[in-house]
């Protein structure tokens, strides 16, 4: 037993057998992690409502998560699993939990112009996008402080929101009361199976999130707040845990079957992974600024790959030739003295290599850069930690 509070007990099945797994790094909010051991749900403790804003930088330590502009990357991938369930337009009433800058809303209402939409949104920096437009009513707060109607919506869009949230499924319950009986969730979150990953040099748990999902525990979850579960999580997909789901009946939650002894296991490998890889980073960025020095190197990519090469690996940003990206050069300016601009300027910086700091989108990023530069030279994550940065690299 680990003797947390009454308040601090899982959230899952209320065992107050909670096991510390990991002590989270650089936290604002003295996070650590935490196996139930008895359903194996992760979670950080304690859960503390929220920090003091930071400043708008992917971070690549416990403070990610300010530039708020991850969810519109989803959008698409939502309306077309939606769709699949029930035609746009035939949608009366949505919700969107956690509506950031308004990407799913500003789609949903092109495909679907008469429907209604009650936009949750806490933070009054990213409402100018859709506050004021019609047919849009703005909640500024966070879900659990919202007083949810009865039966209203036949649609309910609730992405990258869960995991923020104290207490995920009393939310989930007022949720799934305030939807119609044959009404639709789309409902996703991270997916810890993410930690298995071989390359990871940035901190996964971060002061934003609170919860830590796999396939089984999200959907537990799930059916204890009186949802069924009509789409599981795909297996294939190793960042992102979604579920298509309508109002059921709830199911008592209890032991999953070798979930506690598994998500342990995972973060201790996690543990030492993360410490190794941080180490080969440090020596993979001396390497790339030493062959910065000789050669125009850009990196596209100014995410959380960017700011572990800087901030852990101690590379020095200003011998790049340049940095793109096609989303953060519309909030962040510049990052440690080097411009952010978009991928079209790449062509002005005339690079040698290009070093793509992006996992799940580098073969995009490959084929949009042999569109604007054929034929250049790529490097990747992979390439600096393996040491593979230098005369494979010459031209």
């Amino acid at each position: 037993m680990s003797g947390v509070t009454e308040t601090e007990r899982c959230d899952l099945c209320g065992s107050s057998g909670l096991a510390m797994a990991y002590d989270v790094p650089g936290t604002a909010r003295g996070l650590k992690a935490y196996v139930c051991d008895d359903c194996g749900l992760v979670q950080s403790l304690p859960r503390i409502d929220h920090v003091a804003r930071r400043s708008a930088f992917p971070d690549s330590g416990a403070g990610f998560g300010n530039i708020r502009y991850g969810k519109g990357f989803r959008t698409q991938f939502a309306l077309d699993t939606i769709a699949k369930y029930r035609p746009l337009e035939r949608f009366k009433y949505c919700m969107d939990v956690g509506a950031n800058r308004g990407s799913f809303i500003l789609a949903l209402q092109k495909q679907a112009p008469d429907i209604k939409i009650d936009a949750v949104e806490p933070d009054e920096r990213v409402l100018a996008e859709y506050q004021g437009r019609e047919n849009i009513a703005v909640i500024n707060k966070r879900i659990e402080a919202v007083a949810l109607p009865k039966a209203k919506y036949d649609l309910v869009y609730h992405c990258h929101t869960l995991e923020h949230e104290a207490h995920p499924l009393s939310s989930l319950r007022a949720v799934c009361e305030a939807m119609t009986p044959d009404g639709i969730l789309f409902l996703e979150v991270p997916n810890i199976a993410f930690l298995a990953g071989t390359d990871l040099v940035e901190e996964w748990f971060i002061d934003k999130h609170l919860y830590h999902y796999s396939a089984p525990t999200l959907c537990a979850t799930l059916e204890a707040a009186g949802f069924k579960i009509l789409q599981a999580p795909n297996p294939d997909d190793v960042t992102n845990l979604t579920v298509i789901a309508t109002p059921g009946q709830v199911k008592q939650a209890g032991a999953i079957a070798g979930e506690t002894v598994e998500k342990k296991a995972l973060l201790a490998a996690y543990a030492k992974n993360l410490q190794e890889n941080q180490q080969k980073l440090k020596a993979g960025a001396q390497n790339l600024m030493t062959f910065a020095g000789h050669r125009r190197v850009v990196i596209w990519g100014a995410g959380r790959i960017f700011t572990s090469l800087v901030d852990i690996g101690g590379f020095d940003a200003r011998r790049l030739a340049g940095v793109v990206d096609k989303n953060i050069h519309k909030y962040v300016s510049e990052m440690f003295g080097v411009a952010i601009k978009a991928p079209e300027a790449i062509t002005e910086m005339k690079p040698d290599v290009v070093l793509v700091a992006s996992r799940l989108y580098l073969d995009e990023i490959k084929v949009e850069l042999d569109a604007l530069m054929p034929g250049t030279d790529v490097l990747t994550l992979d390439d600096v930690l393996k040491g593979r940065v230098g005369e494979d690299h010459e031209k």
